[in-house]
């Protein structure tokens, strides 16, 4: 069974919102509070919206809520920790009803994190319900939903696979052939490239059809088969980036966390840095339909964690819906990514810490996070640096989230524009951990990001810097907010991950460092070859080779920065190169990886290999 539950939900003028019906009924659980989050706040100014939400199974109260613990999420009865909730509103307009209309919402509830991509199938079934409004009528739409087994469709991949699925453009190089189902019949064939060979890269949508009750029209749905932790709903971080970054700013002072003393930081900044540190992030609207509302949420909660679930924990602290009556909960929250369409919520400047008002694309801090100061302890970390010359303002000038917003104002010109503004998110994440990496060691002598250093094989790890003033110039910049994250979830949750890692080369090499290395740096023939030869001696299990290709997006060259190996000048390095490659091609994604590099590239390794054999 994918459908845990369907409910449906109207608005009495006398009672207000009313749970209708649900299906299957249930004695142990009360569900009667979704009455008023499926008819939200000025619904009945449109004929039809939608939005999603998602509950949550309290073991200390043993029922379903909106709002997680608060000490640690805990698995429902079906063993999922996120319930996922799409919920679909129609409004008629009647002059002789009361209140000239009637407001009814109908929702489903499942674990299945891709639940938008059933709405084409929650309509059909609305439909359906609507001719003939019953308990009958909800269970055997309920039945019908039933009928699909969405689970069935997931790739079952781990979460580098999936950062390689679907951050990566492979359309250029391959002739995709969509995979179909038509009401329980599967039919897939592998992607070609022109020269014929096939090569074994799965789809990443899966395309549901199924026809409706007694009629001829067929609805389709295009169901995602790849999951991304964090990454859930209709969301675009290039639309929540394209909607602030020109935005003005109207405080010049911010806390610790945030560049301190500079006017023209840009808002995207301080929303990525609060989303980071897990503040109270706030989403208001007036005039936008829920939908578009919870876009952005959902779009903020996949920003959050590098648009690739390279840091979790957020979706426990997303609400992509909330009113007046969820306030108590939500301010017990020590952080929240939520979405609010009652316009109180900008009066109380104490329930929020940043204010996206989506009608004026502005974004407001809150006088309550201005008034916090860097903690006693960063400040003895900082003042014990002797490096420590430049002023903010030079220092900020180089920082790297300047060169960020540079490079998100071109990337938001591109066609393909989504995918390289997660890549860079991305990026940008994945720096910042390593740059986290880099000061733990600098000033606590280890770090919990990467417990695993003093066992490396080929020296190098963290970020890198053209000399140690750099560098403890831009940590001591960044320890206030180093030290706040240092507090958060997300920071745990990583830490667990990196002490429990399954992928052998990570116990013995920093591959992100020394890749950028040979990308960035004018590294000696020498310390080159050495590169070379320890991927080619560290990665040896099909998941080395997964991480490595997840490192190496197809935008930036994909496998390019391996390639250059095979011109170097020594004859011992060439042939690790040629070795790592022969590993690389025998992969399920590898394959289409080397397929992707330059004629020239690959005529060179045919002409080693062959004179090397």
């Amino acid at each position: 069974m994918n459908i845990d539950y369907i409910f449906t939900a109207v608005f009495d003028p006398d009672q207000g919102p009313v749970l209708q019906y649900q299906f299957p009924q249930t004695s142990h659980y009360d569900f009667r509070f979704l009455a008023e989050i499926m008819l939200p706040d000025r619904i009945h100014e449109r004929n039809e919206d939608w939005l999603q939400f998602f509950l949550h199974f309290r073991e200390d109260i043993q029922a379903y809520s909106l709002f997680p613990s608060v000490t640690k999420a805990i698995k429902g009865p079906n063993g999922s920790e996120v319930y996922h909730v799409l919920n679909v509103i129609r409004t008629k307009r009647e002059r002789l009803a009361k209140r000239n209309g009637s407001l009814s919402a109908m929702a489903i509830c499942t674990s299945f994190p891709h639940v938008q991509a059933l709405k084409p199938l929650l309509d059909t079934a609305w439909s359906s319900f609507d001719a003939s409004p019953s308990s009958l009528t909800l269970e055997h739409v309920f039945k019908k939903l039933c009928s699909h087994d969405f689970h069935s469709f997931f790739l079952d991949v781990s979460l580098d696979s999936s950062v390689i699925l679907t951050l990566n453009d492979f359309h250029p190089y391959v002739e995709f052939q969509t995979q179909k189902s038509e009401i329980g019949t599967n039919s897939y064939s592998p992607p070609l490239l022109d020269s014929g060979v096939s090569l074994k890269i799965p789809p990443t949508k899966f395309l549901l059809s199924t026809s409706a009750d007694n009629t001829p029209d067929i609805t389709t749905c295009a169901v995602p088969t790849v999951f991304l932790p964090e990454c859930v709903g209709e969301y675009s971080i290039s639309n929540l980036i394209q909607t602030f970054i020109n935005s003005p700013f109207p405080l010049s002072k911010y806390t610790s966390s945030l560049p301190a003393g500079v006017g023209d930081t840009n808002p995207i900044i301080v929303l990525i840095n609060s989303l980071i540190l897990q503040k109270r992030v706030l989403f208001l609207t007036s005039k936008l339909p829920a939908h578009v509302l919870t876009s952005f949420v959902l779009s903020a909660c996949a920003l959050a964690s590098g648009a690739s679930g390279l840091l979790q924990g957020y979706l426990n602290m997303t609400f992509p819906y909330v009113d007046l009556s969820n306030v108590d909960q939500l301010l017990k929250l020590p952080g929240y990514i939520a979405g609010a369409m009652n316009p109180t919520f900008l009066y109380h400047q104490n329930w929020w810490d940043l204010l996206c008002d989506l009608d004026n694309q502005i974004i407001h801090v809150s006088p309550e996070l201005t008034k916090k100061k860097m903690s006693s302890k960063v400040l003895e970390l900082v003042a014990a640096v002797p490096y420590n010359q430049l002023s903010p303002s030079r220092k900020l000038k180089g920082h790297s989230e300047q060169y960020l917003i540079s490079d998100l104002h071109e990337l938001l010109t591109h066609s393909n524009k989504e995918l390289l503004v997660r890549w860079k998110i991305r990026t940008y994440l994945l720096s910042f951990i390593r740059k986290a990496i880099s000061y733990e060691h600098l000033f606590l002598e280890s770090s919990s990001l990467n417990p695993h250093v003093e066992n490396y094989k080929l020296e190098g790890f963290g970020w890198f810097w053209p000399d140690r003033t750099a560098r403890a110039n831009e940590l001591s910049l960044m320890a206030g907010k180093i030290e706040e994250w240092r507090k958060t979830k997300s920071y745990e949750n990583y830490c667990h991950r990196m002490a429990n890692t399954y992928i052998p080369v990570m116990l013995c090499m920093d591959i992100a460092y020394h890749l950028d290395r040979l990308r960035f740096q004018v590294v000696s023939s020498e310390d080159a070859a050495c590169i070379y030869s320890a991927l080619e001696q560290y990665i040896t299990t099909d998941e080395d080779i997964t991480y490595l290709l997840s490192l190496c997006p197809l935008h930036e060259g994909g496998l390019t920065i391996i390639a250059y190996g095979l011109y170097h000048i020594s004859n011992s390095a060439r042939q690790k190169v040629i070795q790592l490659l022969d590993k690389i091609k025998q992969h399920k994604y590898g394959e289409m990886f080397f397929a992707c590099l330059p004629e020239v590239d690959k005529m060179i390794y045919a002409s080693l290999r062959f004179h090397s054999n």
